[in-house]
């Protein structure tokens, strides 16, 4: 007979999942919010939140929330030292409260729906440096305990070097521009994937968007600057494509999307709803309105393909024959 897992194993066990998939380059992101939902479970939280400072160091951004209205988790935004979360990032303490909205440090965001009374938020820090914080909160007063916190103050604990360092090599192989992974990102995640389809057969697509280059975009250009509409492209692509995918920023005015465990059909299915989203959105700037159009080329990886150089030439082929035909579309590449 089988014994349940002590409390402890399941904590131990979840940091070593979680630890072993940062040293990897695991997604950041999915890792937050693994950790956030191992913490709403083990202390029975009725939300939990990962907030992590932004690069100035000055505001505290919810990156993940387990159990928060999702407009919630978009708008939380804190100025160091502002509302509890701000209080135990500027001060390096863990805080936990009875009732949260009696203390002079609580601030309520504009529209707030969740209940917040009971709340327990320790630090995310090494050493060196605090990153942020993770917050449980409940709508019972005195919801969390001390041992509650003594859980917490263990899991930032032993996960913050980890996070720090995913948070460094992110910032490394990120394009400053779009917020997209850069060149080098591509460099070292494509040749891994191309070997993981080649040994376990699962499917791999690559998406590249680029702007059509019509007078528009041309103006467009000129008035906005190209950083503006690489956030601009990259912010309309991520709101389409998956958390497993990743955006990278190829050239000043193309994207790539890889896809892994995507099929070329699944995949061009992605390629169109993203150049239907370029199309019915303009682009405003200084009180002039751009209306923009983008190709797309779609490649799943096949035999053919010899490797990550030719898959990639195939991606580049599809986008020119998308081009070539008047633009505004997306072309899926023979070989898929």
């Amino acid at each position: 007979m089988t014994e349940n897992p002590t409390r402890e194993q399941v904590i131990l066990n979840a940091l070593f999942g979680l630890t072993e998939r940062l040293s990897v380059g695991g997604n950041l992101e999915e890792v937050l919010r693994d950790l956030a939902r191992l913490a709403y479970k083990l202390c029975g939280a009725s939300t939990s939140s990962v907030l992590v400072l932004d690069e100035s160091r000055e505001s505290l951004l919810c990156r993940v929330g387990v159990g928060l209205p999702p407009s919630e988790v978009k708008n939380t935004e804190f100025k160091l030292g502002e509302g509890i979360a701000g209080w135990v990032v500027s001060e390096n303490e863990p805080l936990r409260l009875a009732d949260a909205s009696a203390d002079s440090r609580f601030v309520a965001l504009e529209g707030q729906l969740t209940v917040i009374r009971g709340i327990c938020c320790v630090p995310l820090a090494t050493s060196e440096v605090v990153m942020g914080a993770i917050t449980l909160t409940s709508p019972e007063r005195g919801a969390f305990s001390g041992e509650d916190q003594a859980v917490l103050l263990f899991l930032a604990g032993s996960i913050a070097k980890d996070l720090e360092s995913a948070r460094l090599y992110r910032i490394a192989v990120t394009d400053p521009d779009s917020g997209a992974y850069n060149r080098q990102y591509l460099a070292e995640r494509l040749p891994s994937e191309f070997e993981r389809q080649r040994r376990y057969g699962h499917p791999l697509s690559i998406i590249l968007v680029g702007l059509d280059l019509t007078r528009e975009e041309a103006r467009a250009r000129e008035k906005v600057g190209g950083a503006f509409m690489a956030r601009w492209l990259a912010s309309i692509i991520s709101d389409v494509i998956r958390e497993v995918d990743s955006l990278v920023r190829y050239s000043n005015d193309e994207f790539l999307v890889l896809l892994p465990t995507s099929k070329s059909l699944g995949a061009h299915r992605v390629a169109e709803r993203i150049r239907a989203k370029v199309a019915g959105l303009a682009m405003v700037a200084d009180g002039d309105s751009f209306a923009l159009t983008a190709s797309l080329g779609v490649v799943q990886l096949a035999p053919e393909h010899r490797d990550s150089e030719e898959f990639l030439s195939a991606g580049h082929q599809s986008l020119a024959e998308a081009r070539a035909a008047g633009g505004n579309r997306s072309v899926l590449g023979q070989d898929s």
